[in-house]
């Protein structure tokens, strides 16, 4: 199986023409637009308590609600674009609990998340890519690597 081929199997697994919510923030969110793009998927928005009713766009994105009206987007994908950094400031404190707080929501909801891979990145057909992974540019998966 090519590179191509092994893309094309992680789009056909969950409908990707659906359109794509994000859910929360983060500070690279132009990559993961720019994904998007590669792969032709209309994202509608973001869903983040901490901007609603307090901006109306982030990185050009319109935020359009909170996470308590989640039930109302049922037919849409999601990823959860809040960061994970390991560092131990007040920030990335928050933002962990916040991203822990989004993944139980999208299984608590049996929501369709799914992984976002650029175009750059290499995955062998022996690996396999689980729900809500973003693979960056230029990264090898190498075989028998399960994310």
């Amino acid at each position: 199986m090519n590179l191509i081929k092994k893309r094309q199997q992680l789009l056909d697994k969950t409908s990707y023409n659906k359109p794509l919510v994000f859910l929360g923030t983060i500070t690279s969110m132009i990559k993961l637009i720019e994904v998007c793009d590669d792969y032709d998927i209309e994202i509608a928005g973001i869903i983040d308590s901490d901007y609603y009713n307090n901006t109306e766009t982030f990185c050009d994105l319109p935020i359009i609600d909170t996470e308590d009206n989640i039930d109302n987007y049922k037919e849409y994908n999601f990823f959860c674009a809040t960061n994970w950094v390991p560092i131990n400031d007040a920030i990335s404190i928050r933002n962990r609990g916040k991203r822990n707080k989004l993944i139980n929501l999208i299984f608590e909801k049996n929501l369709n998340c799914i992984s976002l891979v650029d175009r750059s990145a290499r995955l062998s057909k022996f690996s396999k890519i689980g729900i809500g992974c973003y693979i960056d540019g230029t990264v090898n998966i190498e075989p028998n690597v399960q994310i």
